[in-house]
C-alpha cells in the first residue's frame, strides 16, 4: 500500500507540470443542500480503481484504459449518503471523456457539513489539474508541499526518463504492477485467514463432540446405577423402616436424573408407545394379529442423550 501511495505522489510531483487540463475528466461532487463541493468523498471503479475528492470536490480523472466508455462509480463518504441504483448499488455510471466534466449530488446525513482539508499536500490537486481556481495561493501550496515533499524516484529506485509522457507511462506501468502484487498478497491472506477459520470451526466441533463423548462415557458408567434403582423402586416394603429406605432411595433417584437431565440426558418412552426399532430393541414377537406394533412391557429402560441413543429399551411388544 505504501508503494502504491508512493508512486501516485511520484505522479503527481514528477510530472504534474506536463500534465493538460483538457486530459482530465472532472468530476465534482457537491453537498446536494449547499451545492458546495465535499472533499474526501470516494469514487470507486469496479476494477477498484479509487480516487478521492479534494478540497473543492473535485476528482481529476485519467485513466487510458478507461477512457472514452462509460465507466460506473462507487460513491461513498463518511457522513453522506449517495442514492443507489436500480440494481441497489450506490454509484452513478458516467461517460468519461478528456475536458468532459460530471457533478454528483450526494445527500449529507450528519447536521455539520464538511468543508475542506486543513492538513497534507495536494488538498487543492485534482483542482489543479482540471484547470480550477483555487483558494490559495501557488506560493502557499508550495510551502505545503515542502512540508512533506514525499519519496522521490530516486526514493523509490526508478529512472524517469526526461519526456513527461515517457516517465508518466513508466510510472503507470510500476504502479500496475504494484497493484497487481498487492492483490495477490490480498488474494493470499484472504485464502489464509479462511484457512484460519476453518481450522477454528474445526477445532471447536472437536472440543464439542470430545466434551460430548467424554459425557457420554460417564452416563454409560452410570447404567448400572440407574438399573439398580429402578430395581430396587419395583420393591414393595413391608415394614415403616423399608418404607422410609425406599423413599430415600427415590428421592436421590429423582435428584440424579435432574441432573443428568440438564445435560439432556433423558429415559426413552416405553410403555404403550408406539413401537420405535431406532429406540425399542424388542425380544418377543407381538403374536397373532393386525394393527400397529405397540410397547406391551419394558424389561430395562433406555436412554437418549441429545437425540442419541445411549442404550435402546428392551421391550416386548403387541398389536394396537
Amino acid at each position: 500500500m505504501h508503494l502504491l501511495t508512493s508512486l501516485l505522489m511520484t505522479i503527481a510531483v514528477g510530472v504534474g507540470s506536463g500534465n493538460s487540463p483538457s486530459k482530465y475528466f472532472k468530476i465534482t461532487v457537491v453537498d446536494e443542500q449547499t451545492g458546495r463541493g465535499v472533499p474526501l468523498v470516494e469514487l470507486r471503479t469496479t476494477s477498484q480503481i479509487r480516487h478521492y475528492t479534494d478540497s473543492n470536490g473535485i476528482v481529476a480523472f485519467y485513466e487510458p484504459g478507461l477512457m472514452d466508455r462509460d465507466v460506473f462509480f462507487f460513491v461513498k463518504s463518511h457522513g453522506y449518503e449517495f442514492p443507489a441504483d436500480g440494481f441497489g448499488m450506490a454509484g452513478k455510471n458516467l461517460h468519461v471523456v478528456s475536458g468532459g466534466s460530471a457533478e454528483l449530488k450526494i445527500k449529507r446525513a450528519n447536521i455539520a457539513e464538511r468543508l475542506y482539508r486543513i492538513t497534507g499536500g495536494g488538498i487543492y490537486r485534482d483542482s489543479i489539474l482540471t484547470g480550477q481556481t483555487v483558494p490559495i495561493e501557488a506560493t502557499e501550496l508550495e510551502e505545503l508541499a515542502t512540508l512533506d515533499p514525499g519519496p522521490t524516484a530516486h526514493d523509490l529506485g526508478l529512472e524517469l526518463p526526461e519526456n513527461p509522457d515517457e516517465a508518466q507511462t513508466l510510472l503507470l506501468r510500476e504502479l500496475s504492477e504494484a497493484r497487481q502484487e498487492t492483490g495477490e498478497q490480498l488474494e493470499m491472506l484472504q485464502r489464509v485467514a479462511a484457512d484460519f477459520d476453518n481450522y477454528r470451526r474445526r477445532i471447536e466441533r472437536d472440543q464439542a463432540e470430545n466434551v460430548e463423548r467424554a459425557s457420554q462415557r460417564v452416563i454409560e458408567s452410570l447404567l448400572p446405577t440407574l438399573d439398580a434403582f429402578d430395581a430396587a423402586s419395583a420393591f414393595e416394603p413391608q415394614t415403616p423402616s423399608e418404607e422410609r429406605t425406599r423413599e430415600g432411595m427415590l428421592s436421590t433417584r429423582s435428584q440424579l436424573l435432574e441432573t443428568l437431565a440438564r445435560e439432556g440426558f433423558e429415559p426413552i418412552p416405553a410403555t404403550d408407545a408406539e413401537f420405535d426399532p431406532r429406540v425399542h430393541e424388542a425380544v418377543s414377537g407381538p403374536g397373532d394379529g393386525d394393527g400397529e406394533l405397540v410397547v406391551d412391557a419394558e424389561l430395562r429402560r433406555g436412554y437418549v442423550m441429545r437425540g442419541r441413543v445411549i442404550r435402546p429399551s428392551l421391550v416386548t411388544v403387541k398389536h394396537a
